[in-house]
């Protein structure tokens, strides 16, 4: 691991952490030092649980991953509507969201990732990194924070309190990730169909996840996923 994506990570952590401790109630805006230690471990869980997933991913496919804060330059189509700098859009939009709606939405994905092929996948034929790759790396991250958000539910539902919190950040992070932000703008770009089923069952975990039943959130959040995906497809894309 580089220093850089050292220090990202780091930042990313500490940074999710003062999100989901951070109290407003303007024009206050309150952190104490115990909510935030007790968010320090949330937040390197969820960072660890995406990334690794991306890195996996990433192996499988003969490729490399190099996290990074979200950023850009990039502010229209044209290429000469550029920046000069790297606009921390990871600190910009996160505390300003936080402030304008009082504390209820907490942008936790603040993550993005740059990507290449290692030399021997460049070496064979017909292996060339393409968006296919890109989007299977960019869906493995919100699909493992949904995976381990249901079992952090299932353990709070055994009466394990503090997976309560962890379960609702991992299925929030996930959803967000997948917002055509950043890692998401990648998975929608390699396959829409995908990218819509995905976002739309994360976002129905994520209204259920406070339900007493596993077995409903998961079932309902999938069935209307599948409906709402489906009118998509007769919609638009047939």
């Amino acid at each position: 691991m580089k220093i850089k994506e050292f220090l990202s990570l780091t930042i990313s952590i500490l940074f999710i952490a003062l999100i989901i401790s951070t109290k407003v109630e303007l024009p206050k805006i309150i952190i104490t030092a115990k909510s935030f230690l007790l968010s320090l471990p949330i937040a390197f869980i969820l960072v660890f649980i995406f990334v690794f997933a991306q890195k996996l991913v990433a192996y499988s496919l003969d490729c490399e991953t190099e996290s990074k804060l979200l950023s850009f330059r990039q502010f229209w189509f044209e290429e000469t509507k550029r920046l000069d700098f790297d606009f921390p859009l990871w600190l910009v939009l996160p505390s300003l969201l936080l402030l304008i709606s009082n504390g209820f939405v907490r942008w936790l994905s603040i993550l993005d990732f740059d990507v290449e092929a290692k030399k021997e996948k460049t070496r064979k034929k017909f292996h060339a990194l393409t968006e296919d790759d890109v989007g299977k790396i960019s869906l493995a991250g919100p699909v493992a924070l949904l995976f381990f958000g249901i079992i952090f539910k299932a353990l709070s539902l055994l009466g394990i309190n503090y997976f309560s919190s962890l379960a609702f950040n991992s299925v929030l992070f996930a959803f967000l990730a997948l917002l055509p932000l950043g890692n998401g703008f990648k998975l929608l770009v390699s396959s829409r169909m995908i990218w819509f089923f995905t976002t739309a069952f994360a976002f129905f975990i994520l209204l259920l996840i406070r339900l007493e039943s596993l077995t409903a959130i998961i079932l309902v959040s999938l069935i209307f996923a599948l409906l709402v995906t489906l009118a998509y497809y007769l919609l638009y894309e047939k």
